[in-house]
């Protein structure tokens, strides 16, 4: 991400540059990414998670799940940070698509 390197190189400052890198990356995830069903979706999260990071903005949530037709494992973790917990997929439920069919899972966030 441009932001990061330009972060890297001055120092950790956040500029008005930086700045308005990371409100584009999320205007974008927001408006062509978030809540959608898409099979870029979780390549664009890392770019979303990243600007919400630098901004210093949102909560980081890890979440995994298997599917298999006889003894589902857990996948591997995804890490990714949100505005807020009803942004994330704990707080709307995670879908996918694919081509079996779809695939809702709702998730359950203790607080």
């Amino acid at each position: 991400m441009l932001a990061q390197w330009e972060l890297t190189q001055n120092g950790g400052a956040i500029t008005p540059s930086i700045r308005a890198h990371c409100e584009k990356v999320k205007a974008l995830y927001r408006e062509h990414f978030l809540g959608k069903v898409t099979f870029l979706g979780t390549d664009t999260l890392s770019y979303y998670s990243g600007a919400l990071a630098i901004l210093g903005e949102g909560c980081e949530i890890t979440f995994s799940f298997g599917a298999a037709k006889q003894n589902a494992g857990a996948g591997a973790p995804i890490r990714a940070r949100f505005a807020s917990v009803e942004e994330s997929p704990a707080g709307n439920g995670l879908e996918s698509a694919g081509r079996h069919g779809a695939l809702r899972v709702a998730v359950v966030l203790r607080r």
